[in-house]
């Protein structure tokens, strides 16, 4: 019999999400991914689009994008995820994100850059679910 998860020490929990649990590691990688992208898109993406010489205006666009796109995603997503393969829709919604960091890397204009984020945003919505489930009826 497994010991209580409150019973576990770091070293196996280390353990389990490495390598012994498929499951958990999946969901620790994508996790680390999923931030990693994050860090880049609020962090370095500015600095970037700066060096590239955009002003601080359409920066402001792109970085507003990403976020409005996700949430207003999520409200598609959620539900989506409820009836269909949620492992899948992260897969899915994984591809997306890199399509997106991959755009922004390769391409040199602002309308490219939009799209890129909208896609991060697209990504994003697809990769996290909301907590709860919540009913539409009164």
């Amino acid at each position: 019999m497994a010991k209580p998860s409150s019973q576990l020490s770091f070293r196996e929990v280390f353990a389990l999400t490495s390598f012994k649990d498929r499951n958990l590691f999946a969901a620790s990688q994508a996790g680390l991914v999923n931030n990693l992208k994050d860090g880049m898109s609020w962090g370095i993406f500015p600095l970037y689009f700066t060096a590239l010489g955009l002003g601080v205006e359409r920066i402001g666009i792109l970085k507003a994008v990403y976020p409005m796109v996700w949430g207003v995603g999520q409200t598609i997503t959620g539900p989506l995820s409820d009836r269909c393969s949620r492992k899948g829709l992260i897969v899915v919604g994984m591809w997306v994100q890199a399509a997106g960091l991959l755009l922004t890397g390769l391409t040199g204009q602002f309308i490219w850059w939009f799209v890129a984020s909208v896609l991060l945003g697209v990504g994003t919505a697809m990769v996290y679910r909301p907590k709860r489930r919540y009913s539409w009826h009164l």
